[in-house]
Parts: C-alpha cells; structure tokens; sequence
C-alpha cells in the first residue's frame, strides 16, 4: 500500500505544478507590487501564487503555534508524569492476621 500512496503524492504534486504553469501562462498580465520599502515586477500570475504560498506557509506557522505546540507540550508533561508514577514503589498492603 505504501508504493500506492507515494505514486498518488507524486501524481498530486505534479497536478499541483501543472496547475500552477497554466495558471501563471494564463495571468500574464504585468503587475508591480509596492512594499512601501521596495517595489516588484512580476506577472499577475505569479503574483497571485506567491501571495497563496506566503498565506500557505503563514497559516501552517498559526497553526503549528496555537495547536500543535501546545498539545506536543501537554503529551511531553503527561509522559514525564506517567513515568514519575512508574518510578514510585507499589506499596504492599500487608495481611491484618
């Protein structure tokens, strides 16, 4: 199964390219981008793709601070408390008689 899935992330990355080709061959249109600090060139298309890319790797930035840090953290803090609790003696009820 795994040969199967790696062929499918393939084929979906070279989807992903072609899609963005046509998309930029098809936005052609220049465009200047003003950074107040700098000013850029570049074709709609491409434009438009880097401005999704940066949205992209931003969000995967939010989410990776807001959800999985702290979930990592509170997985970290119940591992060290299961092995505390590991550690300590079973204590050994004796019979009364």
């Amino acid at each position: 199964m795994k040969p199967l899935l790696r062929w499918a992330r393939l084929l979906l990355a070279l989807l992903i390219v072609a899609i963005g080709i046509a998309f930029g061959a098809l936005n052609h249109a220049p465009l200047v981008v003003d950074l107040h600090f700098v000013q850029v060139e570049a074709s709609s298309g491409v434009a438009l793709l880097a401005a999704a890319l940066v949205g992209a790797v931003l969000a995967g930035l939010c989410l990776g601070l807001a959800v999985i840090w702290p979930l990592r953290r509170a997985l970290r803090r119940a591992a060290r408390e299961r092995a505390l609790e590991d550690a300590l003696p079973v204590p050994v009820e004796r019979d009364p008689s």
